[in-house]
């Protein structure tokens, strides 16, 4: 930014430069992240594949953070609602799934730690992506290959979301009864 006293006070050549460099590196900053949803990771590795230096691209993120430019927060909240219901994944995975995003460490956590816990996810995971084999867990309580080949399935499909095998059995006791439950 000029301000007055950059036009009455004489700056030298170096201080220009710089000078310059910043008001580049925001100006880039801004035309990619102004109107989209943009993390503070992917601003800054926007920039610095366009060659700016790390330590003007801090303080440069920093300004656009105080003006409201950078979502991070938003985009883990968002992000955090999405994974829910047939989509849900693991704690660990959302977490995973939002760093990729490039949100702030700081903020992952924050928004994480309200966040449901994993038996609740792995429940919402289960009902809605697996009615069936949840009925037919239910139907074939006296056939006990046929109810090991279904848990293992169940195990795949909700460990492929990041839910651990001791979360998803715990999760599929409360939907079966327990005293059929092996």
């Amino acid at each position: 930014m000029i301000s007055w006293e950059s036009i009455l006070s004489e700056k030298t050549p170096q201080e220009r430069q710089e000078e310059e460099a910043e008001q580049a590196c925001r100006m880039a900053a801004i035309q990619y992240a102004a109107g989209r949803m943009r993390s503070s990771g992917q601003v800054r590795k926007k920039l610095e594949e366009q060659g700016f230096a790390s330590d003007l691209i801090l303080k440069v993120l920093a300004g656009l953070a105080a003006d409201s430019y950078l979502k991070d927060e938003e985009m883990a909240q968002g992000i955090l609602r999405e994974r829910r219901e047939r989509k849900a994944e693991s704690v660990q995975a959302i977490r995973q799934r939002m760093l990729r995003f490039g949100i702030a460490t700081s903020v992952v956590s924050e928004v994480l730690a309200d966040a449901p816990s994993d038996s609740v996810l792995a429940q919402e995971f289960l009902q809605g992506n697996c009615p069936t084999q949840i009925d037919e867990l239910r139907i074939n309580q006296d056939n006990y290959e046929r109810r090991q080949k279904i848990l293992a399935v169940l195990v795949r499909k909700a460990g492929s979301r990041g839910f651990t095998a001791e979360t998803t059995l715990a999760c599929l006791r409360d939907f079966t009864p327990e005293e059929n439950y092996d």
